[in-house]
């Protein structure tokens, strides 16, 4: 299923019965942060005649907990990059779904097999409310092929992207379960220090483990102070404590 069959709304940046110019203002703060979250650490890249052809491409999308915003093999006609909330990434293995990642804020969706032509190999639903700003099929090709700037920060989100792949998969084989937690944790954290808002169950498959093992971890962390389990979330209060977990096994490792 693409986005445009999701049970989700399109929504007018500024909300709704607005002007033409101040709704032109709200695509303008959306492409402008969109223009950000790929440009990373070359934002000036972008000039402002790229941003307002942004902000005439794009389409903002709120969509409710649990809708499925990609389906594994069906081709892949947008990109999108999450504004808000958490998507969850999962491949079904024979009678297993494994879960494979989870995007949040600045993560881009879909931009993989779009560019390959290729179909998804995984499905992707919201596991919170989220907003995303999509880029549509033909807005995708006229403005890499248009925008350099904009090929460019695609290819440097993905080449960003691969490396964090490899860093994660050399911490991972050297850690052991209890410091590939603390890792998950602080790598899912709110960032504005809120909870982990992941069931046990999706934290045991990101860390390649069973449910019990991550539960008699996360009940170890919790009596060591660091931490408090709730339903379907994790509440961080010693944040050190976890990194010193981290730090040990990296140190080992070294």
């Amino acid at each position: 299923m693409d986005a445009r069959r999701c049970t989700g709304c399109l929504l007018r940046p500024d909300g709704p019965n607005l002007p033409d110019e101040a709704a032109g203002r709200g695509r303008l703060r959306h492409a402008a942060w969109l223009a950000g979250s790929l440009g990373g650490r070359r934002p000036s890249a972008f000039t402002q005649e790229d941003i307002e052809r942004l902000a005439e491409a794009i389409t903002v999308v709120r969509v409710p907990r649990m809708t499925r915003l990609l389906a594994q093999g069906q081709p892949v006609d947008f990109v999108a990059v999450i504004e808000s909330g958490q998507v969850e990434l999962s491949r079904r293995i024979g009678l297993r779904r494994v879960v494979l990642r989870i995007l949040r804020a600045g993560d881009l969706l879909g931009d993989t097999a779009y560019l390959r032509r290729s179909e998804c190999p995984f499905h992707a639903r919201a596991l919170t409310e989220v907003v995303y700003v999509r880029l549509a099929d033909r807005a995708v090709t006229d403005l890499v092929r248009t925008r350099p700037a904009l090929a460019w920060a695609l290819l440097t989100n993905l080449a960003t992207r691969l490396e964090a792949a490899h860093r994660q998969l050399a911490r991972f084989r050297r850690q052991d379960l209890r410091a590939r937690i603390a890792s998950l944790l602080l790598d899912h954290q709110d960032p504005d220090g809120g909870p982990v808002r992941l069931p046990q169950s999706t934290l045991a498959q990101l860390a390649g483990a069973s449910r019990s093992s991550v539960n008699r971890i996360l009940k170890d962390f919790e009596e060591d102070g660091w931490l408090q389990v709730a339903y379907r979330q994790v509440d961080i209060i010693d944040a050190e404590g976890l990194l010193r977990e981290q730090r040990r096994w990296i140190a080992l490792g070294s």
